[in-house]
């Protein structure tokens, strides 16, 4: 599946390449989200070429009485976050090859994120990005899952990005192959300053580019 921006002046946004979810209480299982694609219009006149964000999915909320995710035994990977092709490239400003998770909490049980990419220049979040809606934080409880294989065409991005005062809270995982795995370590506050990330019961790869010790 693709998600495509219109074409303006300036590029339009795209979200969820496989899946979009606005302010909805969302229960998915036994789901694969595989080789979908989220990418940013073009601009018609010299303007930027948006990024798009949450190549696989994209899950938020706008509206009061938070909603919450939850999945269980899904696999996200080979997606694909890119910006528009003509127009001035923004860089670094696309996020979530594979998931975003904006403004809401999310459950994930028995996951693996793989594979998941940014084009090119961009840097935020390969697998997995969580971010605040207006004043709403994001919250990510991810249990039993892998984080694998996110080496992107930009050797400085990042596989799993957590913003300023947003959570992940990463139980019984692995991190293996990627070439940065978050934006608390190795890299602290690149891209952008991290927020909360527990990672409890846990094993970092040293297959990965930059591993924790």
């Amino acid at each position: 599946n693709q998600a495509l921006g219109g074409n303006a002046g300036t590029g339009g946004n795209t979200a969820g390449g496989g899946l979009d979810c606005d302010s909805a209480q969302v229960t998915i299982e036994r789901t694969q989200f595989l080789a979908n694609t989220s990418i940013g219009g073009n601009s018609t006149a010299g303007g930027q070429a948006v990024p798009g964000a949450g190549g696989g999915l994209y899950l938020w909320t706008h509206l009061a009485g938070t909603p919450a995710a939850t999945l269980k035994n899904v696999v996200i990977a080979d997606n694909l976050a890119d910006q528009g092709a003509l127009g001035t490239r923004s860089g670094g400003n696309g996020e979530g090859g594979g998931l975003v998770v904006k403004g809401l909490t999310a459950n994930i049980y028995h996951a693996t994120l793989a594979y998941n990419r940014l084009g090119d220049g961009m840097v935020i979040a390969q697998a997995l990005a969580v971010q605040k809606y207006s004043t709403t934080a994001g919250i990510v409880n991810l249990y039993d899952s892998l984080v694998t294989h996110h080496t992107g065409a930009d050797a400085g991005a990042v596989a799993v990005v957590v913003d300023s005062g947003n959570t992940l809270n990463f139980t019984r995982g692995i991190f293996f192959g990627n070439n940065y795995d978050t934006n608390q370590w190795p890299t602290d506050n690149y891209p952008v300053p991290h927020g909360t990330i527990n990672l409890t019961n846990f094993h970092y790869s040293t297959d990965s580019l930059y591993p924790r010790y």
